[in-house]
């Protein structure tokens, strides 16, 4: 049970980091190194960054700490 929650934490997490990555909004291949990306951030990725980071948090708890 614990690996099920866990597992879904790091899909939230993932698709968190995900949202991120596709509001700048860059061309499919190279974005890596995209100039956008080097861009300030504002305070709603900085939201999607800190909810990512809490939901890896607790999927580690879940995945190693607890199994």
């Amino acid at each position: 049970m614990f690996k099920v929650i866990g597992m879904g934490f790091l899909i939230i997490s993932g698709l968190c980091l995900t949202a991120i990555g596709l509001r700048n909004n860059p061309k499919l291949f190279g974005w890596i190194l995209s100039s956008k990306l080097n861009k300030n951030i504002d305070s709603m990725d900085k939201y999607l960054a800190l909810t990512a980071l809490i939901f890896f948090i607790l999927a580690m708890i879940f995945l190693v700490i607890l199994v």
